[in-house]
């Protein structure tokens, strides 16, 4: 398995309520397992889970071991998954039996040597195995960089409300019971729920994956009681994403040893399967580009700033893209995208959302000034 395999699951296995909130260890270990069980379209044996990839690191820890093995353990004991299916219930415990070898470990180079194992459970078969309709798909490795597990939970759901073409409503309240954080005193003002889980899902989804959006607050009263949810997804991204899912298992691994962006976009050509832009989305750009001249980061970056992977280019890519989107000048945007390649924990994503919401609802506060100024001060 890697990180380019894809998860598939059932609508009903990404809408289902969670019985207790997960971490983003359990949250991520879940999608690897059937990520797994996908690449393999086999339920009835077992798995093994490799640290390797689970983490993606080369070189995994002990740590990382006793994470991973002790999120496997939770995630069999939590309380069964209750899904509804052709018009009936089912509760299903989703690892009934986990194997691996009882010796400890004390040695890093040891990780690849011992066992973890797990076996899902059959009733999950229609939900993830041979699915032709009413199932949502995204690449492992869109997850595997996510730190939040309520951004993880939220991604799926706005990736699978995708297809609808419209903004995703739920009630505070239901929304709590998909993360299965409703009795969590922790998150029990709304003011701590949108602080510590919608804000900070919002930010992460912006910023690491294909979905660009924003939220707005519906009130009964002083009280607010419902979320709308509007987003789109990056075409680019998604043009890219589809012609990685559909290379042969052979042409991923291939894909995923190559060392650079540019040796895999050359590999792709060679096989036929470079990502092409579709005349609507050329259209779109240049209009962009016309009226807004968005800038590129080709453009923008000094001569002498350093290399960076192609997971961060992405970053960098979408930040000079939504910059260009509020109206900022080259200059600032190259000051933002200097500051962030020198420090990638700088705090600028809040504030990029927080001027497209405000854009969005009519207000003048916060503004591209503020923002300017934010840029140029920090």
């Amino acid at each position: 398995m890697n990180a380019q395999d894809i998860v598939k699951k059932h609508s009903k296995l990404i809408l289902y309520n969670e019985t207790k909130g997960l971490s983003a260890v359990e949250q991520k270990l879940f999608i690897y397992c059937i990520a797994k069980a996908v690449r393999a379209n086999d339920i009835d044996t077992f798995h093994s889970i490799s640290i390797r990839e689970f983490t993606g690191k080369k070189n995994p820890s002990i740590y990382d071991y006793r994470k991973a093995k002790k999120a496997l353990f939770a995630l069999q004991q939590m309380k069964p998954l209750y899904v509804e299916l052709d018009g009936k219930f089912k509760s299903i415990v989703i690892f009934p039996t986990l194997q691996g070898d009882a010796r400890s470990i004390d040695n890093d180079k040891d990780i690849d040597k011992i066992e973890l194992a797990y076996k899902l459970n059959d009733e999950l078969k229609p939900l993830i195995i041979d699915l032709k309709e009413a199932y949502t798909e995204y690449l492992y490795s869109t997850v595997s960089k996510m730190k939040s597990s309520f951004a993880i939970r939220l991604y799926e759901i706005l990736l699978q409300q995708a297809k609808f073409n419209k903004p995703y409503s739920i009630t505070v309240d239901n929304l709590k019971i998909k993360f299965g954080i409703q009795d969590v005193k922790t998150y029990a003002t709304y003011s701590q729920f949108k602080r510590a889980v919608i804000e900070k899902s919002i930010n992460e989804i912006n910023e690491k994956t294909d979905i660009s959006g924003y939220y707005e607050e519906e009130k009964q009263g002083k009280k607010v009681y419902k979320l709308t949810f509007f987003f789109t997804l990056d075409s680019t991204h998604k043009d890219e994403e589809a012609d990685i899912l559909a290379l042969s298992p052979e042409e991923s691994l291939v894909y995923n040893v190559l060392p650079d962006e540019k040796t895999k976009q050359t590999y792709l050509k060679q096989i036929g399967k470079l990502p092409k832009t579709s005349s609507n989305t050329k259209d779109v750009q240049t209009d962009e580009i016309k009226t807004k001249k968005a800038p590129t980061q080709q453009t923008l970056f000094d001569e002498s700033t350093p290399s960076v992977s192609p997971e961060f280019k992405e970053k960098l890519d979408k930040l000079s893209m939504r910059l260009g989107e509020i109206g900022l000048e080259k200059s600032v945007i190259k000051v933002a995208l200097n500051k962030y390649t020198e420090n990638p924990q700088w705090k600028i994503w809040p504030e990029v959302n927080n001027v497209r919401m405000a854009i969005k609802d009519g207000k003048d506060f916060p503004n591209k000034h503020t923002l300017k100024k934010v840029i140029n001060e920090s």
